[in-house]
């Protein structure tokens, strides 16, 4: 048969015509996987739309419907049916020692599909569905698993492990790697975690030993783990056998940044550069000369900010001629009434100093007014008014 991972195959165009109850095919199911199945039913086709097939398969015994998309030829993206044995026992009733050997899982892609490989199938008799299986959290070692995680699901790394590839990559003579260890050790995390098998205590001893600070099972930073790992991994993997010495181009304007690149690939070369890593541009101004230079540098995680909830807090201003007008400020929930003047100021275009907010009584009438480090939280209404002068220390 063709090597796994299987291209699209040709189905014959008269395959969906002629299924029948009884036919064995593959079915692509909800858990974006194909599976071996077997047609129990057929519907009625149309002028207008081509038959859907009712097709059992795992625990599915009662069978669903499926589109004739997500119907292929028996063993088109799943293994083969095995043979009949010779002396035409059923395989279940044949010695363990005698059944025929069967891979552990397949790369499965739906037709159409970017190329991407998707879940594993599972294997026959399975007990744990791939993929599923999570990692137990010894001590604080949940930034950890919270980080390898997304990790062993990158498409761009999983083939690449899976595959064993990696293994004649690993650079164990580079002085600035782990000797290889920790890329043998995630390329059996990946293994295992696929395998439905949680060895994440196993990983972490060798990481951390080369990491002394992530050895103890104590509260680190996420962050940081992610990037010891990541170059950690691109060392252990660099193709680069011999690193060339490349004069200091980090400060200097000239170079563009693909030729920045080029450069710094001529040093380190690994799949972890290719998918995992990026570059930034800096540039500077200086305040004297007006001069502008650029500089570039690698990176392997970009920090943003998290979102900061916003809260809605009516102002009416009063311009102090008579006139007002009602504004819809959008602040932030622990803002002050500093916050405020400083979001009217932007919408009014009003200087933020000759602006004053206060609080409404509760007569309705008389007004408390705030200072600029008083909390607005608790106001879902607040008067501003435009002061007509102010002294040198910012105050009426």
């Amino acid at each position: 048969g063709s090597p796994w991972p299987r291209s699209t195959p040709n189905i014959p165009p008269t395959f969906h015509s002629s299924l029948k109850p009884g036919d064995k095919v593959d079915v692509f199911t909800p858990a974006q996987t194909w599976s071996p199945g077997l047609v129990i039913a057929v519907s009625d086709a149309s002028s207008s739309s081509p038959p859907h097939f009712k097709v059992s398969y795992g625990r599915v015994s009662s069978g669903r419907w499926a589109a004739p998309r997500d119907v292929a030829p028996r063993g088109s993206y799943t293994a083969p049916p095995s043979p009949p044995s010779p002396s035409g026992e059923d395989e279940k009733s044949q010695p363990k020692e005698k059944r025929q050997d069967r891979a552990p899982y397949r790369w499965s892609l739906r037709p159409g599909a970017s190329g991407a490989p998707q879940s594993p199938v599972s294997p026959p008799g399975s007990s744990a569905a791939p993929c599923l299986v999570g990692f137990a959290n010894v001590g604080n070692t949940c930034y950890a698993a919270s980080t390898l995680q997304p990790l062993l699901r990158l498409p761009s790394l999983r083939p690449y492990f899976m595959s064993r590839r990696f293994v004649d990559d690993v650079n164990a003579g580079n002085p600035v790697g782990c000797r290889g260890e920790v890329a043998r050790a995630f390329g059996g995390l990946m293994k295992d975690f696929y395998g439905g098998k949680d060895s994440l205590r196993a990983f972490r001893q060798t990481f951390g030993h080369h990491h002394p600070l992530f050895s103890p099972p104590t509260q680190q930073d996420a962050a940081e783990f992610l990037t010891i790992l990541l170059d950690s991994l691109s060392e252990d993997l660099n193709l680069v056998r011999s690193k060339p010495y490349v004069p200091d181009f980090s400060s200097s304007a000239s170079p563009a940044g693909l030729e920045w690149w080029h450069k710094f690939r001529m040093r380190t070369k690994s799949v972890i550069t290719d998918t995992c890593m990026g570059q930034v541009s800096i540039s500077h101004s200086c305040a004297r000369c007006g001069r502008d230079s650029d500089m570039y540098d690698t990176v392997q995680t970009l920090s943003l900010p998290v979102p900061t909830p916003l809260a809605f807090i009516s102002v009416t201003l009063h311009d102090g001629l008579g006139s007002s007008a009602l504004y819809s400020l959008a602040v932030p929930l622990q803002s002050d009434a500093g916050d405020v003047k400083l979001r009217l100021s932007d919408v009014t275009g009003l200087p933020r100093e000759r602006l004053s907010v206060a609080a409404v009584g509760e007569d309705g009438v008389s007004f408390a007014r705030l200072s600029d480090k008083e909390p607005v939280g608790d106001y879902e209404e607040l008067v501003a008014f435009v002061r007509t002068w102010v002294g040198d220390d910012g105050e009426p």
